[in-house]
């Protein structure tokens, strides 16, 4: 009888150790698929920046090639939703200028920076509007900034930066 009771007072007692080394473990399984799933978004973020880097320097590349037409370019790599023929031929007139900026320089030597790595006194003056700054790069060559580009799905949605008063610049989209 006293081994009865003995018996069952240890497992009554051990019972909320044991819960507890349960509830431990399976928090630590919640923390690490937490921690997993942070870490894929993370990767996913960086391979979308890598894309996005890609598109815009094979853009600056062709844009910077006369050989091929600027309404090419512009098919090819700018999102134009619906645009009538007054914004064509802005954004027309818009990538020849871009183009004529860059005849005289090497195209090695533009660099590309995100967002995230410009100094916070040169994007201060930027109102990002929400838009996805992983999807924004300033082109520059040594010390000059060329233009920006934001990125979306794959191709440019913007080149332009535009004044929107208060000394504030947003990225207009076509």
């Amino acid at each position: 009888m006293k081994k009865l009771i003995l018996a069952v007072l240890i497992s009554v007692t051990s019972i909320p150790v044991f819960a507890q080394m349960r509830i431990k473990r399976e928090k630590n399984a919640q923390d690490t698929a937490q921690q997993i799933r942070t870490e894929r978004q993370i990767d996913s973020v960086r391979v979308n920046r890598m894309r996005s880097m890609d598109v815009a320097k094979s853009f600056i590349r062709d844009l910077a090639n006369t050989d091929i037409a600027l309404d090419i370019i512009l098919s090819k790599y700018v999102i134009t939703h619906d645009a009538d023929d007054e914004m064509y031929d802005y954004l027309l007139a818009s990538l020849a200028e871009i183009r004529l900026n860059m005849m005289s320089k090497r195209i090695q030597d533009i660099q590309f920076i995100p967002f995230q790595e410009m100094s916070r006194r040169d994007v201060s003056d930027i109102d990002t509007e929400g838009l996805n700054t992983a999807d924004m790069f300033f082109l520059r060559h040594g010390k000059r900034q060329l233009t920006a580009l934001y990125m979306e799905n794959g191709k440019v949605a913007s080149f332009t930066l535009v004044s929107k008063g208060g000394n504030k610049a947003h990225f207009v989209t076509y």
